[in-house]
């Protein structure tokens, strides 16, 4: 395999991400630990895991969102985490980007 790139979640665009995907690329996002994320209500809801990876489904360039899947989920529509690209940035912590070919 290759290595995979590295970038903060923070200054990734939503744009680079869906430009990973439409090329065939495969994205996984972590998330920070539980002191960075007092206050978030997507992991206090329990929606978003800390120390965790999730792999992202698709991005909604017009709408602004990003579609995640929880891979330790029941393989359903439950595992679904829809974000706005804020909810993107405040939320995550890296971003891993792996060419498929």
């Amino acid at each position: 395999g290759k290595p995979s790139s590295r970038t903060d979640a923070r200054s990734t665009s939503l744009k680079s991400i869906a430009a990973i995907l439409s090329a065939g690329g495969a994205v996984v996002i972590d998330t920070p630990d539980a002191d960075a994320t007092k206050g978030n209500a997507l992991f206090e809801s329990g929606r978003l895991v800390n120390l965790h990876a999730f792999w992202v489904r698709s991005v909604d360039l017009e709408k602004k969102t990003i579609t995640l899947v929880n891979p330790w989920g029941w393989g359903d529509d439950s595992d679904l985490v829809t974000l706005t690209e804020g909810q993107f940035h405040d939320s995550m912590r890296l971003v891993f980007a792996n060419a498929l070919h």
